[in-house]
C-alpha cells in the first residue's frame, strides 16, 4: 500500500510538471498510433497474397501487435524514461539518492519514472485490442492477464539487461538487447526455428509480450498460462536477485543532493 501511495504521488507530481506540454500527450498517441497502424496495414497487405503464416491469421497478427503495445504501455506508464535510462543512472552514479532513502532501492528507483503522460501506446493497444477481439468475459479477463503477466516479463528483462551495466559499464549491449527484444516482440514466435525460437522464449523471452498471449486467447491452456505465470515470476525474483548483486559494484557518483 505504502509503494501504490509513492506510486501515485509520482505520477501526479509528474503529471502536473508536464501540463504545460499537454499537447504533447496528444501527438505521442497520434505517433503511436500511426506507427501501430502502418505496421498492421503492411501485413494486411502481406495477408492479401496468402491466407495465414504458419497457422497465424491476420486477425491473431493484429491481436499480438495490440498484445505488445499494451504490455509496453503498461510498463511505460509505470517507471516512463526508466525505460531506457536505468543503465545510465548506474553508469553515472546517480544512484545515490535512492540509497539515502527509507525505501526499497529499485522499486523507488523504477517508478520514479511514472508518468500518466506516456498513455498513448497503453490506449493505441486496447483500440486495436477492442476493435479485433470480441468483447466478452473471457476475451476481456485474457486481456488483463496477458497484459499484467506479459509487463511483469517485459519489467524483468529490462531490470536484467540495465543490471549488466553494473558489471560492462558503458556499452550498447543494454540497447541493443532491448531493441532485439521489442523487434522480435512483435512477430509470432512460430514464423522461427530452432535455437532462434528457443531463445524468444528463454534468454531473450518477446514470445511473452506478444505471442503467448494470443495464443492463450485462441487456444487456451491452463499449461500455458501456468507457464507464462511462472516464468513471470521467476523472471522478476531473477532481475531483482541480479540487480541487487550488481549494486554491491556500484560506485558513487557523489551525487546526493536534496529534491523539492
Amino acid at each position: 500500500m505504502a509503494y501504490l501511495k509513492l506510486f501515485l504521488a509520482y505520477l501526479k507530481i509528474n503529471l502536473n510538471s508536464h501540463l504545460e506540454y499537454r499537447f504533447n500527450v496528444v501527438l505521442d498517441f497520434f505517433a503511436n498510433l500511426v506507427e501501430v497502424s502502418i505496421y498492421i496495414f503492411f501485413w494486411k497487405l502481406f495477408f492479401t497474397v496468402t491466407q495465414d503464416i504458419n497457422g497465424w491469421k491476420f486477425e491473431q497478427l493484429v491481436s499480438l501487435v495490440a498484445f505488445n503495445s499494451l504490455i509496453y504501455g503498461l510498463v511505460d506508464v509505470g517507471i516512463g524514461g526508466m525505460i531506457w535510462n536505468i543503465n545510465e543512472y548506474i553508469r553515472e552514479g546517480r544512484i545515490d539518492f535512492y540509497l539515502t532513502l527509507p525505501k526499497n532501492v529499485l522499486a523507488h528507483l523504477l517508478i520514479s519514472g511514472a508518468s500518466v503522460n506516456r498513455i498513448g501506446r497503453l490506449l493505441v493497444g486496447l483500440g486495436y485490442y477492442l476493435l479485433f477481439v470480441p468483447v466478452n468475459f473471457y476475451s476481456f479477463t485474457l486481456l488483463i492477464v496477458g497484459s499484467l503477466l506479459g509487463a511483469i516479463v517485459f519489467l524483468s528483462w529490462l531490470i536484467i539487461f540495465h543490471s549488466l551495466t553494473f558489471w560492462l559499464g558503458q556499452s550498447t549491449f543494454v540497447w541493443e538487447s532491448l531493441a532485439s527484444l521489442l523487434e522480435f516482440a512483435r512477430k509470432p514466435t512460430d514464423i522461427f526455428q530452432g535455437i532462434i525460437r528457443l531463445t524468444l522464449y528463454t534468454i531473450l523471452p518477446a514470445a511473452f509480450l506478444g505471442t503467448v498471449p494470443v495464443q492463450m486467447l485462441y487456444e487456451f491452456s491452463p499449461w500455458r498460462l501456468l507457464y507464462f505465470g511462472l516464468f513471470a515470476v521467476s523472471s522478476l525474483m531473477g532481475a531483482v536477485g541480479i540487480f541487487y548483486r550488481g549494486l554491491q559494484r556500484y560506485e558513487s557518483g557523489n551525487l546526493i543532493t536534496v529534491r523539492m
